[in-house]
């Protein structure tokens, strides 16, 4: 217990401060120093686990949170004194225990970035990277500290370093647009205000500065970015990350980001049933459903879905490779089922768009070998301008993965 005296005793003279200055009175100073014995005691002790450091450092914070609340209310410029530091030795403590585990690396640095202390966290960060060279989530956590101070070039550094590491990480691509995005964004506002110093009478930027500035702010950086990640990345989980990052971030790039990311998609998988529905869906997701545009948009991939199907199926016929057609009927089923059968009839209808005409009927059947053909299922709906069906394909159960029914209807 030796050690457990001597951390409490270099913190006397701190504690006597606060006790002249009425931050603390002599009661609350016992029952810290009671609660401090119990954490080195546990510290200390024969077996020593994880939750004892995380345990003692949120205590240290709790009363530092309460000790400064106190000197701000009595308008002192009294500093935090020892209880930052405390808490990093705490952390320094449990680390050469635990080293090998990512989470208290990740609680230590939040901890410093609490207590604002930046060089603290380059250096934490650093040495974490060191050891834990393949979790994505540090060089996330280092690169957003480097973009909240401004600092994109290094953020830009740290991200490339963990991706040479993690070339198929989702999680990295998907930060790293999203910095590249964001520089954008404040590349774009610097250039609106040296316009309109232009504007009052300053000199002009050079041609070529104003060439590259317009490939950056078109989005070109960002673009060449999402090509990388839909290269490296084999399955589409970095679409769905992306799609939803782009359609959320608040820039005035979002359409031809959008447009770029549904090309690179089926660029890349121009075979895949998934990658064919999520490319043709790109006709209703920025639509809504209450609006007479969004009848076009089912329209359209409709069409473009059943086109891809019958691709599929003549490549089938060729090759004699069934199974991708299959893959695709059921993508197409699920498609419909998702899109349309939670959708009531008010929604595709408009308030002027009776008397209309009767709805045609689109049917199509594919030829499976062994199966015979397939069973069209026609769902017809219609506007005051459109009318069209949907057809999706019925299997026998042992073609598909359950049993339920595969009828639809509006």
């Amino acid at each position: 217990m030796d050690i457990a005296h001597l951390n409490q005793e270099r913190t006397l003279p701190i504690i006597k401060l606060w006790i002249e200055k009425g931050v603390l009175s002599r009661e609350e100073v016992k029952m810290i120093v009671k609660r401090r014995e119990k954490f080195e005691a546990a510290l200390l002790g024969t077996i020593q686990r994880k939750t004892d450091y995380l345990k003692y450092v949120e205590y240290e914070m709790t009363l530092n949170e309460l000790i400064q609340k106190r000197i701000k209310r009595q308008n002192s410029q009294q500093r935090e004194g020892s209880i930052p530091y405390r808490v990093y030795k705490i952390f320094e403590r449990g680390i050469r225990k635990f080293q090998s585990d990512l989470g208290i690396w990740v609680q230590y640095i939040q901890a410093a970035k609490r207590f604002r202390a930046d060089t603290r966290v380059t250096s934490i960060c650093a040495r974490a990277m060191q050891l834990h060279p393949t979790s994505p989530a540090l060089f996330i956590l280092s690169s957003s500290e480097e973009v909240s101070r401004g600092s994109y070039s290094a953020a830009r550094t740290l991200l490339q370093r963990g991706l040479r590491l993690n070339p198929e990480s989702t999680e990295l691509w998907t930060e790293y647009v999203k910095m590249e995005m964001n520089h954008t964004e404040v590349l774009r506002e610097v250039h609106e205000e040296r316009e309109q110093e232009e504007e009052e009478g300053e000199e002009a930027a050079a041609p070529e500065s104003a060439e590259s500035v317009k490939v950056i702010l078109d989005g070109g950086i960002v673009k060449t970015v999402m090509d990388q990640a839909m290269k490296d990345v084999k399955n589409l989980s970095i679409f769905h990350n992306l799609q939803a990052l782009i359609t959320s971030h608040p820039t005035p790039l979002r359409p031809p980001l959008l447009k770029t990311l549904y090309d690179q998609l089926i660029d890349r998988h121009p075979s895949s049933p998934e990658a064919l529905v999520l490319y043709a869906s790109r006709h209703l997701d920025t639509i809504d459903s209450n609006t007479p545009e969004f009848v076009d948009g089912l329209r359209n991939a409709n069409e473009e879905l059943l086109s891809g199907a019958k691709k599929l199926n003549e490549e089938a016929c060729e090759t004699g490779n069934y199974s991708r057609g299959r893959e695709m009927m059921d993508a197409y089923a699920r498609w419909v089922e998702n899109r349309v059968a939670n959708l009531k009839i008010d929604d595709l209808v408009s308030d002027h768009s009776f008397p209309c005409p009767p709805p045609q009927v689109l049917t199509t059947t594919f030829l499976i070998p062994d199966v015979g053909y397939a069973q069209p299922l026609r769902v017809s709906t219609y506007n005051h301008r459109h009318s069209f069906s949907f057809s999706f394909f019925s299997f026998p159960n042992n073609l598909r993965n359950d049993t339920s029914s595969s009828r639809w209807y509006l």
